[in-house]
């Protein structure tokens, strides 16, 4: 219903929702613990992209600093068992870009450790998301696991290049991780991936 709210940081709830003034009318939204760490201060502009969920007699507003988040937060409520509430909770525990990782790698021991995600959860949001997430959509602009911006673009596109080949998006994350180790250009690590897998 609303792609994005924008407006006057009105109010900050200890609930996690946070109040923006947009024109006179306040809106509730719900945001996560990342984003309301990333606030701007009381009476600053502000620009939440939301998520609108109606069910019965519930009509709540959930926002997002950032876009991809909002993505991800989609990707969470569409797995059987995963609520918003839930799926807030993740989000405010470890970051997309840290998800995504999480999720490309089969890491179910990282998400067994987020509040409220047990190692069934963890496994399962592997299971249903490890194909249906785009590692480049949150990981291309910030670093992962300590690699400089110039070399996580290397990562994404060897990945890229191994995907193209037929191989899975986690398969393809995994030995392009492993093979980073020690190769630092793209070729050299699509070339090591490659005998990695032939193992």
């Amino acid at each position: 219903m609303y792609a994005f709210i924008s407006g006057k940081l009105d109010y900050i709830n200890q609930d996690g929702t946070v109040v923006v003034d947009n024109n006179g009318i306040g809106y509730n939204i719900m945001v996560t613990g990342n984003t309301l760490s990333k606030l701007p201060r009381l009476g600053e502009s502000v620009k939440l992209y939301t998520y609108t969920h109606i069910k019965e007699d519930i009509f709540a507003l959930y926002g997002f600093l950032y876009n991809d988040e909002k993505v991800m937060f989609q990707k969470l409520i569409n797995i059987n068992g995963v609520g918003c509430k839930m799926a807030i909770g993740i989000l405010s525990g470890v970051d997309s870009t840290t998800l995504a990782v999480s999720i490309a790698s089969s890491d179910v021991t990282s998400l067994s450790k987020i509040k409220g995600v047990g190692k069934k959860t963890a496994e399962r949001i592997i299971l249903e998301l490890k194909e249906k997430v785009d590692i480049t959509e949150f990981t291309s602009v910030s670093a992962i696991g300590g690699t400089t911006i110039s070399q996580n673009m290397e990562i994404n596109d060897a990945v890229t290049a191994l995907v193209s080949l037929g191989i899975s998006k986690a398969d393809a994350f995994k030995a392009v991780m492993k093979a980073s180790e020690t190769a630092t250009s793209t070729n050299a690590m699509i070339t090591l991936a490659l005998r990695g897998m032939d193992r």
